[in-house]
C-alpha cells in the first residue's frame, strides 16, 4: 500500500488508501506529459481515499485534475461538496485541498494542469470542484467527449500544440459548469473574462476586431473599448498576447518544427509575417527563428 501512496504524491494527488474489507488491493496508471501538463489513465480495486492538508504541499499541490469516469463508480467530497460519479461523468478536483472519497472498481482519465490554466478561464476554479458536470446538457456532454478522445494515443498525434487543446478543454469545462457556479465580481469584471475567452476563440482569424467581437458579446462598441480600459488595457494590446502566446506554444512544439516563420504567423492571426517578427522580438526578447532554436528544434 505504501508504494501506491508514495506513487500518488509523485503526482500531486498523496493520500491514504484503505482496501475495502474483502477486497485485495491493485491498482495501474499510465501516463504522460502533455503540454505543460499531462494526462493520467488510472484503474484501482474498491478502496477508500483520504487525503489530509499534510499532503496539499509542494508545487503540484498548485495543480487542478479535470477527470472522467471510464468504467465504474465512485464518490468524492471537497471543499463541502459530495458527489457520486459514474460512467461518461466528469468532476473538478483541485491538488491543492483535502479530499476524501471511495471507489468500487473504477477506471479514470485525467488531464492535469495549473492553477494559472485554470485561472484564464474560470476566476475561481475551486468553485466548480467536487460537482458532476452535467452530461445531459450539450456542453457536458462536448466536454465528456473531449476528454474520451484525449487518449494517451490520441494525445502523441494532434495537429494543434498541445497546451492549446488544453485551453480548448478548459473553454469546454466553463461553458458545461455554466451558469451553476457563481463566480462571483462586478459586472465589468465578468465582462471583461468574457471577452477574453471571446479573443481566445477567434485569435487565429486574420479579419477579427473590436466590431466583431463586441457583436458576438451582444456589447456595444464603446462599452468593449471601455472595459478594456477600466482594467489599463486595450483589445488591440489583448489580442496581440494572445495571439503572440500562440505563437510562442507552436514554436515550442516539436510537432510544428517543419512549419515556416510565415506560417507560424499565419497560423496566430497574423497577415504579414515581418509585422509578427517584430512584435515576437518586442515580446520575448529574441526573434521566432531564434526562440525556436533555444526551445531545441
Amino acid at each position: 500500500m505504501g508504494f501506491w501512496e508514495e506513487h500518488l504524491a509523485s503526482l500531486g494527488f498523496g493520500g491514504e488508501i484503505t482496501p475495502h474489507q474483502g477486497h485485495a488491493f491493485h491498482a495501474q496508471t499510465r501516463g504522460r506529459a502533455f503540454g505543460h501538463g499531462s494526462i493520467l489513465v488510472f484503474e484501482r480495486t474498491p478502496c477508500a481515499y483520504e487525503r489530509r492538508d499534510k499532503h496539499c504541499l509542494g508545487d503540484l499541490s498548485k495543480s487542478f485534475a479535470l477527470m472522467l469516469v471510464l468504467k465504474g463508480t465512485g464518490a468524492l467530497e471537497q471543499y463541502g461538496r459530495r458527489v457520486t460519479l459514474g460512467p461518461g461523468d466528469c468532476c473538478l478536483i483541485h491538488a491543492g485541498a483535502p479530499l476524501s472519497g471511495m471507489n468500487h472498481e473504477i477506471r479514470v482519465a485525467a488531464l492535469i494542469y495549473d492553477k494559472e490554466v485554470a485561472a484564464r478561464w474560470l476566476p475561481d476554479a475551486t468553485a466548480i470542484c467536487g460537482i458532476t458536470l452535467p452530461q445531459n446538457t450539450p456542453w457536458g456532454r462536448t466536454l465528456s467527449a473531449a476528454m474520451a478522445a484525449l487518449s494517451l494515443d490520441t494525445a502523441a498525434n494532434l495537429p494543434m500544440p498541445e497546451d492549446m487543446v488544453i485551453e480548448q478543454i478548459n473553454c469546454l469545462l466553463t461553458l458545461a459548469a455554466s451558469p451553476a457556479p457563481s463566480f462571483g465580481g462586478t459586472y465589468r469584471e465578468s465582462l471583461l473574462h468574457r471577452l477574453r475567452q471571446i479573443l481566445r476563440q477567434h485569435a487565429a482569424d486574420l479579419t477579427f476586431g473590436p466590431a466583431a467581437c463586441a457583436e458576438i458579446c451582444g456589447i456595444s462598441l464603446r462599452t468593449l473599448h471601455m472595459t478594456f480600459a477600466s482594467q489599463g488595457t486595450s483589445f488591440c494590446r489583448e489580442l496581440r498576447g494572445i495571439r503572440l502566446n500562440m505563437a510562442r506554444a507552436y514554436l515550442e512544439d516539436p510537432k510544428f518544427g517543419r512549419k515556416t516563420i510565415a506560417e507560424i504567423a499565419g497560423l496566430c492571426g497574423y497577415a504579414h509575417a515581418s509585422h509578427f517578427v517584430t512584435s515576437f522580438g518586442k515580446a520575448f526578447g529574441a526573434s521566432p527563428m531564434k526562440y525556436r532554436k533555444n526551445a531545441g528544434l
